[in-house]
């Protein structure tokens, strides 16, 4: 059978290059901009003296006066100097009234300085009230040798008596970057870089790391901005700074191991380019920061293949190097707790960005969707969302990412697109603000690009509220960072989310607030309220310092409630809250309820009783409802236990609650309670042959919250459905009628003595599902434990990390298992199951049938005495079947790791053995009844055929009409081990042989070629496959092409073409090896030699 492909590259927004998205999707997203501030003279203090270039200061990109310092002293710290005259010249410093203040000049070797304000010494009411000292106590202070400013900042900011120091900073106008893309990218306009370089363009001492696929580290536009590792000496072949990486100096290469990052396929390129492309060098673009440094972390095979595990070694590396930003513009969907974890601990030191994922869902996309990464989705130059964009409400902001200018692998430039670019932009933004403030934490980066990003709700109606907080905003996010705040939480009387109740006073009432932005200093509120049933008379509170995206407790509010509140009553209070020295002001809205009463319950229920959703439920001691009595328990109700305390049934018990109002059974205090038991005279629950509820006890929609017990049963039969249990499960003895257990949600499993078990539907985990006898258990996930039952049926099941276990005359039929096998007893039927990990074991006179059992460390199959297996998959196990007696026939067994089949005396008819290592049928113990019209081929092991019979009785093994994989007499007797190798052995008859496969077996692939050649590119492949019987025709196979950029590409779009955009969704090529594009809208375009052919606009 032949069978003609044709493979294409696509790119996601594009024809210009070929798409790099395998195993792992990677976000394509591309952009740069730039501001660049040419050199030029700058006056120091010291009269006369010219330095041609400003030194540029690690906090904010910012030119400063070499080797002077500005200090402010607090109120009482005084410095003398001596000299008169023009009080701008520098003087001699002849003491402080500080003490410490002495001792850091004298440590600095300060000894010359003079007062930036000479007309306000000694004037304390000319106060600089942001830092709360007077314009007479700012001083400049001269460094000897013009030394580093920013060491001796560091060291007088910590001293007591200084309010503030900081470099003598140079201003400038800002200017537009020379580099000759500047003008054709949008994207930073999009989001107003040129207005954030009037303040910054960030600064060398911030570093962004690239986890990608690598660097082109001589681009002329990156390479001044590598990264330097400072701990690294370079080509000296040691790990300088014993980090575990021999010469790192601009980064690793974790795909090869080594030190040198180069970018193989261009991605890595293109997204450096749009963080921090150099600017202002009359060259191709700018990055958004075009001043940070680029750390290169290659995690991304030139395939466009990345591995998980490499990706979060990439990130640990980058954290631990000091990386201020980490960009991940690849990921997948598969959510990994060795990349999760990396992240998590990562997010402490570096902000991390990550582009959404290029495939339009709303899918989690890994790691961007983790929730300490900044996820980015793509917007257009209109504002909307990217066509090819991700978006859900996991997205946090949205970035441009279409036909976006920057870098390329080899030195050059040009436009692409994809969610890889957007996370650029937010990274060069992260950069730009670590620049402008190094001592903002993690956090504070994040919240404050999300607080300033504007909305989307005008460009793109339909996709805002899935974009997250809208489009980045480089101008926004230059202003000051401001708290905002909501309330978390709170506790009154010190329970957590406490409820006040009527005709009570002295209520503590105890604030959580978030800060969801900037951070505050000494935040204070009061509380009011409108309410005439509720006094407030401990109206102020205060909170003390609340960081960005912390919390923190008030100290107590305390009011009042009036009876006539009622309960469940709302009450509005207004917070009014203050921070900064008074500079913030806000009023947030809260509302308390007042509480359902609590009604204590103990003892014994003697008459019929309605449990109501207004009032909890207080058990204060064992609780039995007597014989002949029903309690009714309304949806919605809460039934707390404050002890070890049961509710025993000895009546009924209504406990049916509903999906949106659930009952709730939960502790009232920290420890356990007990358990809901059913006794023996409780009757018994009837439902109909569906599992419809009819009558007697029920437990439905109901949650048992912080139980020891769950739900136990003796000789009684509840009804069981909807109940959700993360601390315990079911373990019951049914009465007289058939035990119910329906969608339930349990950690303590189900365990059924006696009597009849329906179980379905049921979520279990840490714990399984086991019956000792007779059960339905059919469409149930487990996972951790294990299925099984004493008789009955295993049907449509997921065990995930257990096995099933069935007794004698039981039936397991479309389960899956993974990480265990099914063991059955005798007269079992065990058909199409899918078994991974582990293998199927039966008694005897059982019936097999069209299972797949692989990758099992033992045997797939193993069988008692006169069994029928027919149909199975038997593949990759450590060994394929072990049988006694029976028929084994139709049965596919390959690749597995030892024997195919030892067997004895059964009829081994019509099947394939294919790919396995050890000898494929080992015959042993008893003589083959028949093995005819089976298939041999391309078995790895030394024999297709290996007896160990002895031939003392002159014993013939029968092994006629069979497919040796040939036709060839001495190869085929080469595949049979027999007398003719062991004279002790029985000989085996396997005259007329077949002349070629029997088609009556199991197919299976016989060989495969591919022309004109192995690897194909935008060209007609033909693939021949050679099958061992006709292929199905109704049946398409799955079929998946990994892409490799090979060779030169041209590069299309509507203005060389007739395009009617750059947007891609589909690409072809002909039997006449010209290509197909297909365009949005369904338009379609053709291309023959260099002439195009638009054929619907769309």
């Amino acid at each position: 059978m032949q069978m003609a492909l044709y493979s294409h590259a696509l790119h996601p927004l594009g024809i210009a290059r070929v798409s790099r998205f395998a195993h792992i999707v990677l976000a394509l997203l591309l952009t740069s901009s730039f501001l660049a501030l040419p050199s030029s003279a700058v006056r120091s203090a010291e009269a006369g003296q010219i330095f041609e270039n400003a030194f540029i200061s690690s906090p904010g990109q910012l030119e400063y006066v070499p080797g002077v310092v500005l200090v402010g002293l607090k109120p009482g710290a005084t410095l003398e100097m001596a000299g008169s005259g023009d009080t701008r010249a520098a003087h001699t410093i002849l003491h402080t009234s500080s003490a410490a203040l002495n001792a850091d000049l004298t440590a600095l070797s300060i000894a010359q300085g003079e007062a930036v304000f000479p007309a306000a010494l000694g004037d304390s009411s000319l106060l600089y009230k942001e830092k709360t000292a007077s314009l007479g106590s700012i001083f400049r202070l001269r460094l000897p040798d013009y030394g580093d400013v920013e060491a001796a900042v560091v060291l007088l900011a910590r001293n007591p008596d200084v309010v503030f120091a900081e470099p003598d900073y140079i201003a400038r106008a800002a200017y537009t970057p020379t580099d000759p893309l500047y003008a054709s990218q949008w994207g930073l306009a999009a989001i107003h870089a040129g207005d954030a370089w009037d303040t910054i363009t960030g600064t060398l001492a911030t570093t962004i790391a690239i986890i990608d696929g690598g660097i082109d580290l001589d681009h002329p536009d990156l390479a001044n901005r590598l990264w330097i590792n400072p701990g690294e000496a370079a080509a000296n072949g040691l790990d300088d700074d014993n980090n575990g990486y021999i010469d790192d100096v601009n980064g690793w290469d974790f795909v090869y191991d080594g030190n040198s990052p180069g970018d193989e396929n261009g991605h890595g390129t293109e997204v450096a380019g749009v963080a921090a492309a150099e600017a202002n060098n009359n060259l191709g673009v700018a990055g958004v920061c075009w001043n940070c440094r680029l750390m290169v972390v290659k995690v991304m095979q030139a395939s466009g293949i990345a591995n998980y595990s490499d990706i979060a070694a990439g990130v640990a590396y980058a954290a631990a190097k000091g990386a201020s930003v980490i960009n991940i513009s690849l990921g997948g969907y598969a959510d990994s707790a060795t990349l999760r974890a990396a992240i998590q601990a990562a997010s402490a030191r570096a902000v991390i960005v990550g582009g959404a994922g290029n495939d339009a869902v709303s899918s989690n996309f890994y790691p961007a969707a983790y929730p300490q990464v900044i996820a980015v989705a793509a917007v257009g130059p209109a504002g909307a969302k990217a066509d090819f964009s991700n978006f859900g409400a996991w997205v946090d902001a949205a970035a441009p990412g279409m036909d976006i200018h920057t870098t390329f692998e080899g030195g050059d430039w040009g436009a692409t697109s994809g969610t890889s670019l957007a996370s650029s932009f937010v990274s060069g933004l992260a950069g730009l603000l670590y620049s402008q403030h190094p001592d903002w934490s993690p956090q504070l980066v994040r919240l404050h690009i999300l607080q300033t990003a504007s909305s989307l709700s005008a460009s793109d109606p339909i996709y805002a509220d899935r974009m997250g907080a809208g489009l980045v905003d480089a101008a926004q996010a230059m202003l000051p960072a401001q708290p905002l705040f909501i309330v978390d939480k709170h506790s009154l009387d010190g329970v957590l989310n406490g409820k006040p109740a009527p005709g009570t006073s002295d209520n503590a009432l105890v604030i959580s607030l978030l800060n969801q932005w900037g951070p505050a200093e000494a935040v204070s509120a009061s509380l009011s309220t409108a309410d005439p049933a509720v006094t407030v008379s401990t109206a102020s509170a205060s909170f003390g310092d609340i960081a960005a995206g912390e919390a923190a407790n008030s100290t107590a509010f305390t009011f009042q409630v009036a009876s006539l509140a009622g309960y469940n009553h709302d009450i509005p209070f207004s917070l009014q809250i203050s921070a900064n020295g008074g500079d913030y002001a806000a009023t947030v809205p809260y509302t308390l309820t007042t509480r359902s009463p609590d009604e204590p319950v103990s003892g014994y229920i003697i008459a019929d009783t309605l449990w109501t959703s207004e009032k909890i439920y207080v058990v204060g001691g064992d609780l039995t409802i007597n014989s002949g009595v029903t309690l009714t328990i309304q949806a919605g109700t809460q039934v707390r236990f404050n002890g070890n305390y049961s509710l025993n049934v000895n009546g009924t018990l209504i406990a049916d609650g509903a999906p949106d109002a659930p009952i709730l059974f939960t502790s009232g205090t920290s420890g356990r309670w007990n358990r809901i038991y059913f006794g023996d005279t409780s009757p018994d629950a009837q439902a109909g042959a569906n599992g419809n509820y009819l009558s007697g006890s029920i437990l439905r929609n109901v949650i048992l919250e912080a139980s020891a017990g769950g739900v136990g049963c003796n000789l009684a039969t509840p009804y069981l459905a909807f109940i959700t249990s993360a601390s315990s499960g079911i373990r019951c003895a049914p009465g007289s009628t058939p035990l119910w257990a329906l969608d339930n949600t349990l950690s303590g499993g189900i365990y059924v003595t006696l009597g009849k078990l329906y179980a379905h539907r049921n979520t279990l985990s840490g714990s399984g599902l086991h019956a000792t006898g007779s059960a339905v258990v059919m469409t149930n996930t487990v996972t951790g434990a294990s299925l099984s039952i004493g008789s009955g049926w295993l049907a449509a099941n997921i065990v995930n990390g257990g096995s099933l276990g069935l007794g004698s005359q039981s039936t397991a039929m479309d389960n899956i298992v993974t990480g265990g096998g099914i063991s059955a007893g005798n007269t079992v039927t065990i058909t199409r199951n899918t078994v991974t990990g582990g293998g199927i074991s039966t008694g005897s006179a059982s019936t097999i049938i069209s299972n797949t059992v692989q990758n099992s460390p033992g045997a797939g199959l193993v069988t008692g005495n006169n069994v029928t297996a027919r149909g199975n998959r038997l593949i990759g196990n450590a060994q394929g079947m072990v049988a006694t007696t029976g028929k084994i026939s139709y049965n596919l067994i390959a690749d597995n790791r030892g024997p195919g089949l030892q067997v004895g005396a059964a009829s081994v008819t019509y099947n394939t053995f294919t790919g396995n290592l050890g000898n494929t049928v080992v015959v042993q113990g008893q003589n083959l009844t028949e093995m005819r019209y089976n298939n041999f081929e391309a078995n790895k092991g030394t024999y297709d055929l290996y007896v160990t019979l002895p031939w003392g009785t002159g014993m013939y093994v029968p092994a006629t009409y069979n497919w040796w994989g040939t036709t060839d007499t001495a190869a085929i007797a080469a595949r049979i081990y027999d007398f003719n190798d062991d004279g002790t052995k029985a000989k085996v008859t396997y005259i007329n042989w077949l002349s070629g496969p029997s088609e009556s077996a199991p197919g299976y692939v016989r060989g495969l070629a591919i022309a004109p050649d192995a690897v194909l590119g935008i060209q007609t492949g033909t693939f021949t496959v050679t099958y061992s019987r006709p292929m199905d025709l109704s049946f398409y196979p799955d079929i998946t092409f990994f892409t490799a950029k090979r060779g030169d590409w041209d590069q299309y779009s509507p203005a060389n073409s007739s395009l009617p955009s750059t947007s891609v969704s589909a690409a072809a090529v002909d039997l006449g090896d010209t290509p197909w594009f297909g365009t949005p809208a369904n338009g379609a375009a053709h291309l023959v030699g260099s002439a195009w052919t638009l054929y619907h606009q769309g």
